[in-house]
């Protein structure tokens, strides 16, 4: 499974968006509450995947794609978005293949987080 790789790591629409319903002074707080639950989704993902339990795998996945959308992790929501979409569709295979490569995409969308709201 293939991740658009043109998909930005953050969606500044998503942000911005995210910004005016909490308060620019909360954004930061609340993205260091979305990376650890994303942290915690994104192992499930990958240890859902490795024992091969597409059940929780999906569930996983679409729980990941769905904070990804409200915090505008584009690219890691695409790659979850995939495997919750190959593992409705009864394709096992392509569903384990789509967790390859989720934790490096998962430390690449931190760092970008991280950058753009440093903590204080």
């Amino acid at each position: 499974m293939n991740v658009d790789d043109t998909l930005p790591l953050l969606d500044d629409g998503a942000l911005r968006s995210l910004a005016q319903d909490t308060g620019d002074e909360i954004v930061g707080v609340l993205v260091e509450e979305f990376l650890s639950e994303a942290e915690r989704r994104v192992q499930e993902v990958a240890e859902a995947a490795k024992s091969r339990d597409l059940k929780r795998l999906g569930f996983e996945g679409h729980a990941l794609k769905s904070t990804c959308s409200t915090f505008g992790a584009a690219r890691m929501g695409a790659r979850a978005a995939g495997i919750e979409r190959a593992v409705r569709d009864g394709e096992d295979a392509m569903a384990i293949a789509g967790v390859d490569g989720i934790e490096a995409e998962f430390a690449a969308t931190a760092s970008a987080f991280r950058d753009r709201f440093p903590s204080q």
